[in-house]
């Protein structure tokens, strides 16, 4: 399994249309093209190694309605953000 590091996710979210907040974690939360708020995901601020664990890369894709392989995707950017609201629509999220 993958492990991610935590400024690339941070980095590729923001260009693929998600909003942070930060609070107690940083969380992301997708914003469609029409404004309305989509799936989120968060992970802790933390003073670690800035690797995301392949357990929390595969909890936050599914948070955010991918499998493990599309959330990496979606951060190196194969996945873009029309393709990522298809598979959204087609989960029946938006």
């Amino acid at each position: 399994m993958a492990t991610l590091r935590k400024a690339e996710v941070e980095r590729s979210l923001a260009r693929k249309g998600f909003s942070r907040r930060d609070g107690k974690h940083i969380r992301f939360t997708y914003i469609y093209r029409d404004g309305a708020r989509g799936p989120s995901t968060h992970f802790s601020h933390g003073s670690g190694s800035g690797e995301i664990s392949a357990a929390l890369v595969s909890t936050m894709a599914r948070q955010l309605y991918l499998s493990t392989s599309g959330f990496v995707d979606l951060v190196e950017c194969p996945l873009g953000r029309d393709e990522y609201e298809n598979i959204l629509r087609a989960e029946g999220q938006h």
